[in-house]
């Protein structure tokens, strides 16, 4: 199974039909990889709408959207193995908020998650100037505030 997934990866580079440096999101606006590591303060996501732990999270976070009130950091949603169509149909049919729908990457064929060795999902990954500096399988302001804590 492993070897068939990546020789789907591979062949799909080699028609050019994936660009291994860049994703997008719900709109199909391109997001280069730099983008979504390289931020000052960051924490990526990583769902999938199968994974029912992960919909608890995004439910959660729909609900009582406090990232928000964190000025400057950036959050992304990397949605990794559904279609595009799967995650708007959930966007829809959960009322999921702007600011969460503005931040869903979309990563079909998994590439984030194995640059970040991602070996179960959710997962929050915390970046400081593009390096991981903490993981998580759940999110509290707590986290946030002590990651973050030398840059307030």
């Amino acid at each position: 199974m492993k070897l068939l997934l990546i020789f789907l990866i591979l062949s799909q580079i080699a028609l050019g039909k994936l660009n291994a440096e860049s994703l997008y999101n719900l709109e199909g606006k391109e997001i280069g990889l730099e983008v979504l590591s390289g931020s000052a303060k960051g924490i990526l996501f990583i769902w999938n709408t199968r994974c029912p732990f992960c919909l608890r999270e995004l439910a959660r976070l729909n609900k009582n959207f406090f990232l928000s009130k964190y000025k400057g950091i950036t959050v992304f949603y990397v949605n990794i193995g559904d279609s595009k169509r799967t995650i708007e149909r959930y966007a829809k049919r959960t009322s999921l908020l702007k600011e969460i729908r503005e931040g869903i990457v979309l990563d079909e064929y998994g590439l984030l998650a194995e640059r970040y060795s991602v070996i179960g999902i959710p997962t929050y990954i915390f970046l400081k100037d593009g390096e991981e500096v903490f993981r998580s399988f759940y999110l509290t302001e707590e986290m946030i505030k002590r990651v973050f804590a030398k840059d307030e």
